[in-house]
């Protein structure tokens, strides 16, 4: 087990901005407010979202599944932001909920990627701590492994000199009646002042932390929104090839005549779709399971 204490924190509240990348509006969040350690709290909508869930027995993460088209309520967002390789590490969970022809779908899982439509966020952050993800070897997964306190503002200054001691001056003893007094030599301090201890050095910041990462990679472009219709044909990997019988709800779903004449429907939404041509004057398309 791991567990630590924080005794110091602030809470940073935001709206982001529609059309932004979730993951970075909340790193330049980080960024701007410093914030190393925090938990996470959102609500709100989204434009789309890539949900993920993790195979225990397999110890790796499934395919994502890629939710778009509107209309996602962002009913929760929790999660928790921590360090791992000296970057930003953001861990998040989503609970999503769509209107559909079939009624409500509530969806949730582990977010990989997101699209803003009207977002508010809540860091609830640790000031005192630095919390660092690694490699757990019984799961697999990137867990909680080390927590690093961090010094109050202003322990990092150099301390005081510590007070010297007063200079002792020597005593000259009284001289006889009429004899002549000489004056006495000024006398030397003893005491030694002792050297300044050298400055402890200052906890690195969220700043120096951001600034010695190297640059997050580009997100891969999303694919280019192809349409379908009655009469194309389409190549499963699954059925093999196919021809379109119908399109239903906007193109979210198809119905296609395998080659034993059986009908089947299909969801687009977790199919990608590439042209491949024209075969006989009817257009093809093969399909991928996102």
């Amino acid at each position: 087990m791991f567990s630590t204490e924080s005794r110091r924190g602030r809470r940073v509240l935001a709206r982001l901005d529609r059309g932004a990348d979730l993951f970075e509006q909340i790193r330049s969040l980080c960024r701007a407010h410093q914030v190393r350690c925090a938990e996470l709290r959102g609500s709100g909508s989204l434009e789309l979202a890539e949900l993920d869930a993790f195979d225990q027995e397999g110890r790796a993460w499934k395919p994502p599944r890629v939710v778009k088209g509107g209309g996602l309520e962002l009913l929760q967002l929790s999660g928790s932001i921590s360090e791992e390789g000296g970057r930003a590490a953001i861990d998040a969970r989503a609970t999503l909920m769509r209107d559909r022809d079939a009624g409500v779908e509530v969806l949730g899982g582990h977010l990989r990627r997101a699209v803003v439509h009207s977002v508010e966020l809540v860091l609830e952050c640790f000031d005192d701590v630095v919390v660092r993800r690694g490699a757990d070897a019984s799961t697999g997964l990137s867990v909680w492994l080390e927590a690093i306190p961090l010094a109050p503002e202003g322990a990092g200054e150099a301390a005081q000199a510590p007070a010297q001691a007063p200079a002792t001056r020597r005593v000259q003893p009284a001289a006889p009646a009429g004899a002549q007094v000489q004056p006495a030599a000024q006398a030397q301090p003893t005491a030694q002042a002792q050297p300044t201890p050298p400055p402890r050095a200052q906890a690195p910041t969220w700043a120096d932390v951001a600034a010695a990462s190297a640059p997050e990679p580009e997100p891969e472009p999303e694919p280019e929104e192809v349409s379908i219709n009655p009469g194309d044909v389409l190549v499963h990997p699954r059925f093999g090839r196919t021809v379109v019988h119908r399109v239903e709800s906007n193109g979210e779903f198809v119905q296609v005549a395998l080659r034993n004449g059986r009908v089947v429907r299909l969801s687009l939404e977790i199919l990608r779709l590439r042209p491949q041509g024209v075969e006989n004057g009817q257009r093809i398309f093969s399909a991928t399971v996102l």
